[in-house]
């Protein structure tokens, strides 16, 4: 057993016994706030996004102007489980056909994985112009991770692209809205980033677009979206992506620190499927160890019986995690690339009364391929 796993099983360890443990001890001291009996963070009723924005706008008109660059609402979040693609993105983009990389034959697939390896470092083997003009060459194609890439290639963002872009802008987030109409969870977080980005172009107080500004509620629509399906940058959003809601004052940051481990922990089990593309960084412990003593164990409970409504609510997502350019590991571009150790999450998520079975390979390499004319 490598050292990732004996830092990950010893933390479960400790999670269930104080888990365990939690009923038989002693009234916490007052410090600690009382057993909580509510969700971390709840979610409030469920709407529709026009429903939504119908409950919300007359709220956001009376915030006074000065503080709406600075805006914080105290209650539950929205719950977005009716919000849909279709709200958000153009019908275009929702009507175009979707290419896979791994539907691609091996060398066009080898040739938009040039991408993905450049972004990554791999900067002395192609120049920029290089890859951009593959990215492009492949987004008119349809291939969704060469549309995925666009706004990270082409955000040269001007200090008014949240209200007059210029057309370089607007080019690369129709891209990206193609992509995320796909349902590929690195597609949906890239376009969150880019949407961000133009909305905080104006500098970092955000002194052009207002938090009461709708635009702010895509963005974390799309972060939510693809932590759902696992990706870990979307993950690492979670945490503070409510930033603008207080669930209430009194024990605020009690809830705070829940949350933090929650999505650390999530964090984690994306670590023991992957522990040989990187090495763990275990986010729930180090929360047990940032806030001792005042973390205590019912806040630890609380939070791993969130984890594990998530990860059983999303299980076929999990079942289909991939790395970002994977089919669903990096076997495809190189035979010696480690795999998912399907074996040690399983391992780890005992404990939640969950088993995943991994869904594998699950396309099918077009023969048809590359179509006559690009557009």
């Amino acid at each position: 057993m490598d050292g990732a796993r004996l830092i990950t099983s010893h933390l479960a360890a400790v999670i269930v016994t104080l888990a365990l443990s939690a009923c038989d001890d002693p009234e916490p001291k007052k410090a600690s706030g009382p057993t909580p009996v509510e969700p971390s963070f709840p979610d409030g009723p469920q709407m529709t996004w026009e429903e939504w924005k119908a409950h919300q706008k007359p709220i956001r008109d009376e915030v006074p102007e000065g503080e709406r660059y600075n805006w914080h609402r105290v209650g539950s979040r929205p719950n977005m489980e009716l919000w849909q693609p279709e709200d958000f993105l153009p019908k275009k983009g929702l009507k175009a056909e979707h290419v896979d990389l791994c539907e691609l034959p091996l060398e066009h697939r080898r040739e938009v994985a040039k991408i993905w390896r450049w972004y990554n470092g791999d900067r002395d083997a192609w120049n920029e112009d290089s890859i951009r003009a593959i990215a492009r060459r492949y987004a008119r194609r349809g291939v969704v991770q060469a549309q995925a890439m666009m706004g990270v290639l082409f955000d040269e963002l001007e200090p008014d692209a949240a209200s007059d872009p210029s057309r370089k802008t607007r080019h690369a987030r129709r891209w990206l809205e193609r992509a995320a109409a796909s349902g590929e969870p690195l597609a949906m977080h890239n376009l969150a980033l880019f949407q961000r980005e133009i909305l905080e172009a104006a500098g970092t107080n955000r002194e052009q677009v207002p938090l009461t500004d709708f635009r702010w509620d895509e963005v974390m629509y799309w972060h939510w979206r693809a932590a759902r399906g696992f990706n870990k940058s979307a993950l690492w959003r979670m945490d503070g992506l409510w930033v603008n809601y207080e669930w209430q004052k009194i024990g605020y940051l009690y809830r705070e620190h829940v949350k933090e481990y929650k999505w650390g922990r999530l964090r984690d089990l994306v670590d023991v499927l992957v522990s040989a593309y990187r090495n763990p960084v275990v986010a729930a412990e180090s929360v047990i160890k940032k806030y001792r003593p005042h973390f205590n164990k019912h806040q630890i409970a609380l939070a791993e019986r969130e984890v594990g409504e998530f990860v059983r609510a999303n299980k076929q997502r999990l079942a289909r995690y991939r790395q970002p350019f994977g089919c669903p590991d990096m076997t495809w571009l190189n035979p010696d690339a480690p795999t998912f150790d399907w074996e040690a999450l399983n391992a780890e998520i005992q404990q939640y009364g969950v088993q995943v079975e991994q869904a594998g390979n699950r396309w099918t390499v077009r023969d048809d391929w590359p179509p006559g004319d690009d557009e």
